[in-house]
C-alpha cells in the first residue's frame, strides 16, 4: 500500500455503519484537483473506520475542505482486465476549509 496525503473536498458521505463486534465504519467521495490538467478533477473513494467514522459524520459536511493521511489501495477487477478500482482507507482527517454548517 502507498502512503498518501491529499487536499481534497467532500462530494458525498454515507451513514456510519455498526458492523458485528461495534466496529464502526463510513465511506465518503472526494475530489481533487488532477495537476496534468487542470480543468478535470479526480475523484476517490474513501473508507473510514472507528472513533474517526463517527467524528466525519458530526464534523464535516459536503462542501467541505480536508486534508486527509491515509493508505492507498488499487485493486483490479478479475471480469473486467481494464478496471482499478482505487479506495483510500484513512488514517488522518485534519480541517482545512469548512462551509458554514446548520448545527
Amino acid at each position: 500500500m502507498n502512503h498518501l496525503i491529499l487536499a481534497a473536498k467532500i462530494i458525498k458521505l454515507s451513514n456510519v455503519q455498526i458492523l458485528p463486534g461495534h466496529l464502526t465504519t463510513s465511506k465518503l467521495v472526494v475530489q481533487f484537483p488532477n495537476p496534468k490538467s487542470p480543468k478535470m478533477l479526480n475523484y476517490i473513494y474513501m473508507k473510514v473506520w472507528g472513533n474517526l467514522a463517527k467524528e466525519i459524520q458530526y464534523y464535516y459536511a459536503i462542501g467541505d475542505y480536508v486534508i486527509i493521511e491515509g493508505n492507498l489501495n488499487i485493486a483490479k477487477e478479475s471480469h473486467i482486465k481494464t478496471y482499478k478500482k482505487t479506495e483510500l482507507r484513512v488514517s488522518k482527517i485534519y480541517p482545512f476549509h469548512l462551509v458554514k454548517h446548520n448545527r
